[in-house]
């Protein structure tokens, strides 16, 4: 029955405190319809902020207005559902590809470099909401005075309700005319900064293409925007195209920053969530302590993937705020350059005991960066900014935040709530931006709604950088049914999928969806010929789910076409009267693995399983390991660094630690203690003993202080552990050495844990 409710893209309401209002699952089919005919109805109503809430002082959300987290975040990704249908039919915006080939001179963008474009995306049910609105235009009008803002759009009725609204804020015509541009698609929610591309800038070219990771399973539509963004460049008066690598990870642009020798920071939260993608969610990675979880499997190989695709040299895990929606690092931290990063700040009296609780971590936060050694030797100091508290919302009681902004040509755009009871707190955050940026204009900007969705300012922005986007791989041509392309570009079928267009364009794919882990399916359903619609044999109900034929006995009742929820059920009568779904089931199924060692069969098993390190491309097991950095068993010394070479996700892997750190010397590879030189006996008398210092030694704290000894503690372990690669690919998970600091550290954390209580 829990596969049936799946089907009906029911929503597990995410638990956040007294969060009890369902709402539409992520990609409700008939909230997309409504969306769509708004597009062309009259436009929505204009609802004020203070209409929104109960009368006891409650926001209720607006369930067309998807929040910036995943509605059904323990749901693992279906497959043959209606969201891969989606991406079936257009493989040229979702099929995975091969990273840059120039990977060695490329960067991730970074927030304060020169812009040329700020751009948002605004469907047309946001009319509605006011306050909403209000910001996206408060955007523009600041926005339009330093740079072009672009506005995707889902038709004419959210272009001219945004260009009437912006207009009355006080932005003249021509800047209208000029400055502010609108391309039309289709699109599912707002959040741009999490479902747009992500600028990579070629340092050898000064150049810059896209890259796209998949976005939400239930939002197919923004999974789509960067290729469709990147094709159609010549909407907003630039560059026709860009050249799209589109990453095999998942994962949301809000939890992902960077800088520009490389350092690049997520959340444990996404080590969590790549758990989840998985089949199988490890509570343990939400809780992991910062040392330990910077070389976990799944860092580790999200790591790889950020090397080759992004140019990043090292990945950095902080703590999520455990009771924010998303865990995106936006919502609590803040890249202000190459040396600094701003981290949110929890300050007593707590509001709540979430407060309380995330006060630690985002302490070990800093903690942490602070002590962080990059691999060129330089590192981090972290302001403070305070964090403002927290609302109730039908979707419980949500966290508010003044760091989730955007920097945009010299100015810093920073979200605030207009609650008089915040006021001091936002003076506190107006100093503390004016202060860590002090040539820039950093305006506040009235984000309430929005928050109550789990975003700001951040979440809804992503800025384009003011250097020439080529295409890094030329267009190919089409010559007969088989594109012929450059070097690295795509080789397939001209028109895939049976498309209307030919797509002789972007890198070579490295399979033919959006998920080459886990095997291309032939067929849209990947259960054979059983769809997702179902079908009815005998008074026997069965249908497609998750990538497993379900079939249930109806009982003696009917079983016929349902059309209401436009599938087949138990207790309806009659066929789909559109013809598309056929009511008889087509049981027969003939496995095809001709070809292939892995992946799927056709009829809802598979041909084979790859091993660890390799993944199945078109029905083969390939290697997921880049060249290898050293071979598996050996081990030595660098100067006082002890290194061996372990396995890591499949993979040989260079582990290192840093000897001086626990005032020790590398000896065979092993971090022991310097041989001390006897001195000479020069007195006489009785033998003397001197007592250690325990505090220095085990880790035993002097008088209580609170939890700053836990915070402290936590900053000192990572110094042994923190630069856990030098030019390596990988890390050290595996390395004994690593296990057994590792295990000291523990220890000795568990200590200060229980005198600290």
């Amino acid at each position: 029955m829990l596969a049936r409710l799946s089907r009906a893209a029911l929503v597990l309401t995410l638990a956040l405190g007294a969060c009890a209002k369902s709402a539409p699952a992520d990609g409700d089919p008939s909230v997309v319809a409504t969306a769509a005919a708004s597009a062309s109805d009259e436009a929505p109503k204009a609802i004020p902020l203070s209409a929104r809430f109960d009368a006891q002082g409650r926001f209720i959300a607006d369930e067309r207005i998807l929040p910036a987290y995943r509605r059904n975040p323990t749901l693992p990704a279906a497959k043959g559902d209606q969201y891969d249908d989606i991406r079936n039919a257009a493989p040229q915006l979702y099929a995975l590809t091969e990273p840059p080939e120039r990977i060695a001179t490329v960067r991730p963008m970074v927030e304060w470099e020169p812009m040329r474009a700020i751009v948002m995306s605004y469907p047309s049910y946001m009319l509605s909401s006011s306050n909403a609105t209000a910001t996206f235009v408060s955007i523009a009008s600041h926005a339009s005075e330093v740079g072009d803002v672009w506005f995707i759009v889902d038709g004419s009725q959210a272009e001219s309700g945004l260009k009437s609204r912006i207009a009355s804020a006080g932005v003249d015509q021509a800047t209208l005319d000029s400055k502010i541009k609108f391309y039309r698609t289709d699109m599912d929610s707002v959040w741009f900064i999490d479902s747009g591309p992500l600028p990579i800038v070629d340092t050898a070219t000064n150049t810059f293409a896209f890259a796209d990771w998949r976005y939400y399973h239930e939002r197919p539509l923004d999974d789509g925007v960067p290729t469709d963004l990147a094709r159609n460049m010549s909407a907003f008066g630039y560059e026709p195209t860009a050249t799209v690598y589109r990453l095999p990870l998942t994962i949301e642009g809000g939890t992902f920053q960077a800088t520009t020798d490389g350092i690049c920071f997520t959340s444990d939260r996404q080590v969590y969530n790549l758990s989840c993608y998985d089949g199988a969610c490890d509570e343990s990675l939400n809780d992991m302590d910062l040392a330990t979880i910077q070389n976990h499997a799944y860092t580790l190989k999200m790591e790889s993937v950020m090397a080759a695709y992004l140019g990043c040299k090292d990945l950095v895990i902080t703590h999520s705020v455990t009771d924010d929606g998303t865990g995106h690092i936006d919502m609590y931290l803040k890249v202000l350059d190459d040396d600094r990063v701003l981290m949110g700040q929890y300050v007593a009296p707590y509001g709540n005991t979430y407060e309380q609780e995330n006060a630690a971590r985002l302490d070990a936060n800093a903690a942490f960066l602070e002590a962080y050694v990059k691999p060129n030797g330089g590192g981090f100091t972290v302001p403070r900014i305070v964090m403002p508290g927290h609302r109730n919302s039908s979707y419980g009681n949500i966290p508010f935040t003044f760091i989730n902004s955007t920097f945009f040509n010299g100015i810093n755009l920073w979200p605030y709530s207009d609650y008089s009871a915040w006021d001091s707190k936002k003076a506190a955050a107006q100093a503390t931006w004016d202060e860590v940026l002090p040539d820039y204009e950093n305006i506040p900007v009235e984000s309430t709604e929005l928050s109550f969705y789990s975003g700001a300012i951040h979440c809804v922005t992503r800025t384009i950088p003011a250097v020439e986007a080529t295409d890094w791989v030329a267009d190919g041509t089409c010559a007969g049914d088989t594109c012929t392309a450059p070097e690295h570009g795509y080789d397939g079928e001209c028109s895939p999928a049976g498309i209307s267009e030919q797509v002789c364009w972007g890198p070579t794919w490295l399979c033919d969806c959006n998920d080459c882990e886990n095997g291309c399916q032939d067929t849209p359903s990947g259960c054979g010929n059983i769809t997702y619609w179902g079908c009815c044999d005998q008074g026997t109900l069965y249908y497609c789910d998750n990538n497993e034929v379900y079939y249930q006995s109806c009982g003696g009742s009917s079983c016929g076409w349902d059309g209401t929820n436009e599938w087949y059920d138990c207790g309806k009568l009659g066929a789909d009267p559109s013809g598309e779904h056929p009511i008889a089931c087509d049981l027969e199924c003939v496995p095809d693995c001709d070809g292939k060692t892995c992946g799927a069969d056709g009829c809802g098993g598979t041909c084979g399983g790859c091993n660890t390190g390799e993944t199945c491309v078109s029905g083969q097991c390939e290697s997921t390991c880049a060249d290898a950095a050293c071979t598996l068993g050996d081990g030595g010394c660098d100067g006082d660094t002890a290194w061996a070479c372990v396995s890591s996700a499949g993979c040989p892997t260079r582990s290192e630690i840093d000897c001086t750190a626990t005032g020790k010397i590398c000896d065979g590879g092993q971090c022991v203690v310097a041989p001390v030189e006897p001195e000479p006996d020069t007195t006489a008398g009785p033998d003397t003993t001197t007592v250690p210092d325990t505090a220095s030694t085990d880790g035993t704290p002097g008088p209580d202080t609170g939890g700053s000894n836990l915070d402290v503690q936590g900053g000192d372990d990572v110094q042994a552990v923190a630069h856990k690669k030098d030019g390596c690919a990988g890390g050290g998970g595996g390395s004994p050495i690593a296990l057994a600091l590792a295990g000291i550290a523990l220890v000795l954390w568990r200590r200060r844990r229980r005198a600290s209580v």
